[in-house]
């Protein structure tokens, strides 16, 4: 069972280590201040029970309500004086917990707790008369959890007297999540928890933002309210907001919680308490039992969706810029790539191709849409790809068919009057889908399917959606920017800013300067109002509640009918989209990338823990703008940034049109020779690549990872900030420090050799090591780890022509006893929609193991898979012969033998007459 109930239902529910139940529970921790940078500390005041249920005692799954004790201090608003709440154990490794208001209260309710049943908290819908804000689930899903929580290590605790709640792992006795009676609270703006976490821990997560320190450091506060910010600033908010912590206890275990809140947050590291603010919504908590950081995030995306499964293409190469004028200068771009022998997956378009910067059009002189589709029709051929950037900014013009047929939906974001809110960007002034409702969603779909398939567009990317304004607030309020010195255009009459005092809402929330004040834009001073650079927080969605609570969702809004016209615009084929602003369950439908960084070697160094931030939240295609975005880079550091990106998940060189300096790789011979060399890597390795990514879909492991993530008990491997893993084989320790000709790299205890050459580079078995490699210009730094077995084609131009060749599998031993390797193939023809789901793939699992390497079919739904043709050993075991080897197809009951072909540096090889299909158990025995 999960939860030992006391005797008396109004008895602590379980204690352990001795600690015994009391009616009256003394404080096991000291009561702990909220701090706020701009206005001191507040006392946060205490909650006693009046009111518990079990309704499962099995399943552990209680319903309370609680009532404040005594008067509290008001700084921050009136505190709830009476909450309801619900904690359950989900599966075999969650729990849940969840506070409420109690309907119609705003602190000054007096009636009696008593009548008030406790019940179970479902997730409030958005209209305007909810009692209080809550994410959608059709925004953010909770999915169920999997397994059987009658096993879960997970056990609930609770005091009554003053309220307290700790959720404890039984496996080492450690609290996940610890909320002290004086820990939480919640007013209308000020939602609070200080959560004491175990001792020595490190936290990571609480992403977007540029940091030089993947985990939180002592003092630093991490703000989650999404904002048009340059990736180049850092230890500021950016465009996404994903209130996930991952906790790596100080003996590697890890765990997580999940605060499901899009309010405006700050998230503070004192100590060993992680202190977490929001500006609005519920305690809305789910708990993640691990243990190891790797299962941690698994859990996360099988609580708000799985990693989308991204097509085969978009793990190729991308080219981009801001500044490609016409048509004419994507194809010659395309055709330089070729010359160069550089591989090329996909070329993009800013918006530069727009019509005046209007979405949903071409400008019919450099970029006429015959002339596009000609060219896309083109790239097709070739097995590339065409992906364009859309705004969500529709521009207000008279005669301009999107803007009409939005207003005539009247699905647009309104200000305080009911009028459509005005905001100005890259279009002028425009107006802003609401995707919260059916017809807004319909309009977008429709808008977007039809754009995609006049030309044959393979994707979209989506930027400006946190949503930007370059303007503070709404038009015509001057920012301190030219861009908002534009008159309002037709049809809507000149009007004045909204009066402070008509922000005030319902509840009586003063939205535009709201009593706590997170430290948004921290980089350009801090405390900043919520609507700099941003649409004003009292706009209002159609159902009628307002922007202050929805802000940090709108960029997954955006993206949710973008997916869907993907799907309808190109049957049966994955949809691929870019998204700039993100929240919690983004991943699921949306790869990203970092932002407007800078060509800095600073930037290039930072790039590594933005996207390993990226994929701790759930979005596993990732990248960095190579080359860096904003001024000109160099050759030396684009062809380091080259090096380094090869093992991105997400590979794109793009830059700004102000950079004087184009930054194709084949603008310099040495970047192209480097390139060619990184890229002939990462496209050998792409279906390792692409397993890895579609074993994230499947929810079975991440892809790109700290080392720490899979060498846990090993505290060496939190050090290195510019290392990471994909998957458990690859690692990239790139060169990103100017003029270095060594590279100080840690490996972790084992076997690693170089991808470059097969040379070994550390064989430390018991603990890591630190090396000082060489680092010519042309050195690639991408190391595998022994006991590997890596399935790999000959690289090609494209994604497609590299699929299109045999399999190799080159087998890496670990030269233990045993001389153990393992590895796995997964494909699927790299685009089929819903392959997954519906069994059409191959899944092909590798074992050697005392010189006998076995090949075994785990599914084979693909037909189409690959043909294995040889088999490469980076060494041979001790005790295994490469002489008169026996390959046996065991399925056929056929055999035959084969002798390697053998290298000096004992390397070898088999080579087969012919090509063997993998839907059938092979055995190679040496």
């Amino acid at each position: 069972m999960n939860l030992n109930f006391g005797v008396k239902p109004l008895v602590s529910c379980l204690f352990l280590l001795g600690l015994i139940a009391a009616s009256k529970a003394v404080h096991l921790f000291p009561s702990h201040e909220l701090l706020n940078g701009k206005s001191g500390s507040v006392q946060l005041p205490t909650y006693n029970v009046c009111q518990l249920e079990y309704l499962d005692r099995e399943n552990a799954h209680i319903v309370g309500v609680v009532e404040r004790e005594g008067s509290a201090d008001g700084r921050w608003g009136n505190w709830f004086s009476k909450l309801r709440f619900e904690i359950e154990l989900q599966g075999d490794h969650r729990a849940h917990f969840k506070m409420v208001p109690v309907s119609g209260e705003s602190g000054q309710d007096h009636s009696s707790c008593k009548a008030i049943k406790p019940h179970v908290l479902e997730t409030v819908e958005p209209t305007s008369d909810a009692p209080h804000w809550e994410v959608p689930e059709s925004v953010t899903p909770r999915l169920p959890a999997t397994g059987n929580k009658l096993v879960s290590p997970l056990k609930v605790q609770l005091e009554q007297e003053p309220f307290s709640v700790r959720i404890v792992d039984e496996r080492d006795g450690a609290v996940l999540l610890d909320l002290q009676a004086g820990s939480f609270a919640m007013a209308p703006q000020f939602v609070a928890m200080n959560a004491r976490l175990p001792e020595g821990s490190s936290v990571f997560g609480n992403a977007e933002s540029t940091r030089a320190q993947l985990a939180m450091q002592q003092g630093e506060t991490r703000t989650l309210w999404n904002r048009d910010t340059p990736a180049m600033f850092q230890d500021t908010n950016l465009y996404g907001s994903h209130p996930f912590a991952l906790v790596r206890r100080k003996d590697g275990r890890a765990h997580g919680t999940v605060w499901v809140n899009s309010n405006g947050q700050d998230h503070t590291l004192e100590g060993d308490v992680l202190q977490s603010v929001a500006i609005g919504g519920v305690i809305d908590v789910y708990v993640l039992a691990g243990n190891r950081p790797d299962q941690v995030v698994q859990q996360f995306t099988g609580l708000v969706g799985r990693p989308h499964h991204f097509p085969l293409w978009s793990l190729g190469w991308h080219q981009c810029r801001y500044g490609y004028a016409t048509v004419e200068v994507l194809e010659e771009v395309v055709a330089n790539y070729s010359k160069a022998n550089i591989p090329l997956d996909a070329i993009w378009a800013d918006i530069d191709y727009m019509d005046n910067f209007k979405d949903w059009t071409w400008d019919e002189e450099r970029f006429p849409k015959q002339k596009v589709k000609q060219f896309s029709e083109k790239l097709h051929a070739n097995d590339q790809h065409l992906v364009v950037i859309v705004d969500p900014g529709i521009k207000i013009k008279q005669g301009y068919q999107p803007f009409e047929k939005l207003i005539a939906t009247g699905s647009v974001v309104a200000d305080v009057k009911g009028n459509p809110f005005e905001a100005m960007i890259w279009s002028n002034v425009s107006v802003f889908v609401d995707y919260y409702t059916k017809e807004g969603n319909a309009y977008w779909k429709k808008e977007a399917q039809q754009f995609v398939q006049d030309v044959g567009l393979s994707g979209l990317w989506t930027d400006m959606n946190e949503a930007s304004n370059f303007c503070t607030g709404e038009y015509p309020n001057h920012y301190p920017a030219k861009n908002c010195d534009f008159p309002t255009p037709a049809p809507f009459p000149t009007r004045r800013r909204a009066l402070s005092s008509e922000r005030i809402d319902k509840q009586g929330r003063n939205l535009a300067s709201p009593p706590y004040t997170i430290n948004n834009g921290a980089a350009f001073g801090g405390h900043q109002p919520l609507d700099t650079k941003a649409v004003s927080p009292n706009a209002l969605h159609a159902n009628g509640f307002p922007e202050y609570d929805a802000h940090n969702t709108f960029g997954l809004t955006e993206t949710l009918p973008t997916f869907d016209a993907l799907l309808a615009a190109r049957p049966g084929k994955r949809p691929f989209i870019l998204t700039r602003s993100s929240f919690l369950g983004s991943g699921r439908i949306a790869a990203h990338w970092t932002g407007d960084n800078e060509a800095t070697w600073d930037n290039l160094r930072l790039s590594i823990n933005g996207i390993l931030n990226s994929n701790i939240v759930g979005m596993t295609m990732v990248g960095a703008d190579v080359c860096g975005f904003i001024n000109d880079t160099t050759e030396q550091l684009c062809a380091r940034w080259q090096a380094a990106a090869a093992m991105y998940p997400f590979a794109r060189n793009h830059n700004d049109i102000h950079a004087l300096v184009n930054q194709e790789p084949y603008r310099w011979p040495l970047v192209a020779s480097i390139t060619r060399k990184a890229l002939k890597i990462r496209m050998a390795n792409l279906p390792y690549l692409y397993t890895q990514m579609t074993l994230a879909a499947m929810g079975k492991q991440g892809t790109m990872a700290s080392p720490v993530w899979f060498f846990t008990s090993d505290p060496e491997a939190l050090v290195p900030q510019t290392q990471w893993m994909i998957g458990r084989s690859i690692m990239a320790a790139p060169n990103v420090e100017m003029d270095a000709s060594s590279v100080s790299t840690y490996f972790p205890p084992g076997r690693w050799v170089s991808a470059q050459n097969m040379k070994t580079v550390s064989d430390s078995q018991n603990v890591g090591a630190w090396v000082e490699m060489k680092s010519s210009i042309e050195d690639i730094h991408v190391y595998i780890k022994a006991g590997s077995v890596m399935p790999m084609h000959s690289a090609g131009l494209t994604t497609a022509q590299t699929v299109s060749s045999d399999l190799r599998l080159l087998v890496i031993p670990d030269l233990s006893a045993s001389a153990y390797a393992d590895g796995e193939y997964i494909f699927d023809g790299g685009d089929m929609q819903g392959s997954l789901d519906g069994g059409q793939y191959t899944h092909v699992k590798f074992t050697l193991q005392n010189c006998t390497l076995e090949i075994s079919p785990v599914a084979f739904g693909y037909s189409a898979t690959p043909l294995l043709s040889a088999v490469d050993f980076e060494s041979i075991p001790s005790g295994c012969s490469t002489q008169q080897a026996s390959i046996s197809v065991l399925e056929d009951s056929t055999s035959f033998t084969a002798s390697a072909s053998e290298q000096a540096d004992g390397q070898a090889s088999f080579e087969f007459d012919q090509p063997m299909k993998l839907s059938k158990r092979i055995i190679v025995q040496l």
